[in-house]
């Protein structure tokens, strides 16, 4: 089989490509939240606080190379916003079984998720500018009953390079003050 080496203009060093996940749910356990800092949407002209959860799955990677027989890492990037609207808000209450804001404040550790299992649906589509197929997480909620948990693999798992490279993107919060006045 065939180990394919791509170099990306975005790491500037080649990338070892790994099959991707065939789409389906997989029971996960979260290894590492990441906060990224304020980040400019240019398409939507604004500017809000993002993060990215990522997940262990108990599907190993069957490809030859450095990556062969782990487990496949997937993530999600979120604003990380806890409005009863926001998309992190509904995740953590179907995942965790509910936020409790008794006083109508809310506050969540995310790093507290790390260590914790999942049920993780992910979907792959495939970017119509590069051809690549991305895996992507669709939903994220608690184990069925009897489901047993998975431990966790990647024990020193640290943020990617592309969670880097974005987290030195963000906008200083002085400035985003600045522009909203």
């Amino acid at each position: 089989m065939a180990i394919i080496v791509r170099h990306t203009e975005e790491s500037g060093a080649p990338r070892a490509q790994v099959t991707p996940l065939e789409d389906g749910v997989y029971t996960g356990v979260c290894i590492g939240v990441f906060d990224v800092g304020m980040q400019h949407n240019e398409k939507f002209n604004k500017t809000s606080r993002k993060g990215f959860l990522f997940f262990e799955v108990d599907e190993l990677i069957e490809d030859e190379g450095a990556y062969k027989g782990k487990r496949y890492v997937v993530h999600k990037e979120f604003t990380l916003s806890f409005h009863p609207k926001a998309t992190l808000r509904k995740t953590l209450d179907v995942w965790m079984g509910g936020i409790d804001d008794a006083d109508g404040v809310v506050e969540f550790d995310l790093e507290s998720l790390v260590g914790q299992s999942a049920m993780i649906t992910v979907a792959n589509t495939k970017s119509e500018a590069t051809g690549r197929v991305y895996t992507n997480i669709m939903n994220i909620t608690k184990l069925p009953k009897k489901t047993e948990a998975l431990e966790v693999q990647h024990t020193d798992f640290e943020a990617p390079p592309f969670v880097k490279q974005i987290a030195a993107r963000q906008i200083q919060q002085e400035s985003v003050k600045q522009t909203k006045i």
